[in-house]
């Protein structure tokens, strides 16, 4: 019988596997290295990282007349004084808009105690606290009896928050709304009320010693406009300051401390106030004053008037005027580099009487002879 040709014969069907292709990564067998975080090599690393950052985050005048050098706390309290001066500066390298404008005080302690502590700004959401279970239980589809016991238990449960709220405070709502507008505001002394006990808004002495430093800039004979919007923090203008408080009796005491705030303007519409209201952790903080919107060139000089009314040579401080731009780790700051530096640099010092101790008196990794089973009794390795 003639046999089948190979090429008539039907396909057939290749045998099939289920088995995975070999590869070291399919199978977990790619070589890997796990450090030991001993302390010589963390803190190497630490002092390796932070010096570089520090180098890196590293890369005015006068404006009391001589003829009151003698006794700058009259020339700065005198209302008849004029205490205009004009500065000139020139500008080293091009600076992009927008260019942050800041002033900056030295020695003064905005955080300590009496003063940090003289204020009224406790946020309390009495509204929110009844009106938004009412709102769930009015927007449900479904009235089971479940529901209306639930909604009703959570209603009269967030009305008892809300009465002791009420009671234990002098302000209801946010900052100095409603009843408190005109009611207590005992935590401002001594600038809580006026003569005639009508309350001040904003109280407090932070508000009171707000900055009133103004300036002007200008160059090539025009005017520069500084944009003071958006300048103070979204949430402090959300959630700290009431949009529909207004300043009240602000600044009319005998004693005038800084600026005086136009009483039209509602509280979350006084960037400046809000600005200076977060206070500093250090004696020396920059904020905040505004922005240059457009660019400057190198060689462009910019004329600066400066309106000198805030008191710092009562106490010794220092005024400063700064522009700046940013950059991806923000704008110049001398203290954070010399702080890096310094952190990186200590940590290279101990790593480095790490590495010292470990070449005169090793000791081995995993040595078992310093496990305490092991130890003599009453011996000391």
């Amino acid at each position: 019988m003639d046999m089948p040709d190979d090429k008539d014969a039907p396909p057939t069907s290749k045998k099939t596997s289920t088995k995975p292709i070999y590869s070291k990564f399919s199978q977990q067998e790619l070589p890997a290295w796990k450090p030991i975080l001993t302390p010589g090599w963390v803190i190497s690393v630490i002092g390796v990282i932070f010096i570089p950052i520090g180098l890196a985050s590293l890369f005015s005048s006068d404006c009391l007349p001589p003829s009151h050098a003698q006794n700058a706390v009259a020339y700065i309290q005198s209302d008849t004084t004029n205490k205009t001066c004009i500065t000139k500066w020139t500008v080293e390298h091009k600076m992009e808009a927008p260019i942050y404008i800041y002033y900056q005080l030295d020695n003064y302690y905005q955080n300590q105690m009496l003063i940090f502590v003289s204020r009224e700004d406790r946020i309390r959401y009495l509204s929110l606290l009844t009106i938004q279970p009412t709102l769930y239980l009015l927007n449900r589809r479904e009235y089971s009896k479940e529901c209306v016991r639930k909604c009703i238990v959570s209603i009269l449960f967030f009305s008892i928050i809300a009465v002791i709220v009420f009671k234990t405070s002098n302000c209801v709502d946010m900052i100095l709304v409603n009843s408190c507008r005109y009611g207590e505001t005992t935590n401002c002394f001594p600038e809580d009320k006026t003569k005639d006990n009508q309350p001040i808004v904003p109280c407090g002495l932070i508000a009171w010693s707000l900055f009133n430093d103004t300036y002007k800039f200008s160059t090539n004979n025009k005017d520069l406009t500084v944009n003071k919007k958006n300048i103070a923090w979204g949430s402090d203008q959300r959630s700290r300051f009431g949009s529909d408080v207004y300043p009240k009796n602000f600044q009319r005491g005998d004693l005038i401390g800084g600026a005086k705030l136009n009483e039209s303007i509602p509280w979350s519409q006084q960037e400046d106030l809000i600005v200076w209201m977060r206070t500093a952790a250090l004696p020396t903080f920059r904020k905040l004053y505004g922005k240059i919107e457009v660019d400057l060139e190198v060689n462009d000089e910019i004329e600066i008037a400066i309106e000198n009314n805030y008191n710092t040579y009562e106490f010794g401080g220092k005024k400063k005027l700064v522009l700046s731009t940013t950059t991806v780790m923000g704008g110049k700051n001398p203290f954070l580099g010399t702080a890096y530096l310094f952190v990186g640099g200590l940590s290279l010092l101990c790593a480095i009487g790490f590495i010292l101790l470990y070449v005169i008196k090793p000791r081995p990794l995993g040595d078992p002879s310093y496990l305490p089973w092991n130890r003599n009794p009453g011996s000391i390795k």
